[in-house]
C-alpha cells in the first residue's frame, strides 16, 4: 500500500507549482503556454496506475501467471525512471519556453 501512496504523491507533485502558475499568469496561459492539460493528464495516469498497483492487477485475477514478466514489482523501477525523465523534460521545456 505504501507504493500506491508514492505513486499518488508523484502524480500530485505538480499541483502546487501549477496552482502558483495559474494564480500568477492566469488559467488561459496555464493551459496554452505551460501545458497544464498535460500535467493534469500525467496526474490522472499516475493515480490510475496507483489504483492498479494497489489492487494487485493482474496478479490478483490470475495468480502465478505474471510472476516473472508483468508483475507490479518488476515495473516499479521503470515507472520511477520514467517519472524522473518526465520531470526533467518538463523542466527543460519550461526553460525553453521562458527563453522565448
Amino acid at each position: 500500500m505504501h507504493g500506491a501512496g508514492v505513486f499518488i504523491g508523484l502524480g500530485l507533485s505538480g499541483v502546487i507549482p501549477a496552482m502558483h502558475y495559474v494564480i500568477t499568469n492566469g488559467f488561459h496561459d496555464a493551459i496554452y503556454e505551460a501545458a497544464l492539460g498535460w500535467l493534469s493528464l500525467m496526474a490522472i495516469l499516475y493515480i490510475i496506475g496507483a489504483v492498479i498497483y494497489a489492487a494487485r492487477i493482474p496478479e490478483r485475477i490470475w495468480p502465478g501467471r505474471f510472476d516473472i514478466w508483468v508483475s507490479n514489482q518488476c515495473c516499479v523501477p521503470y515507472e520511477f525512471t520514467f517519472h524522473l525523465l518526465t520531470c526533467l523534460l518538463t523542466y527543460l521545456r519550461t526553460c525553453i519556453v521562458n527563453l522565448h
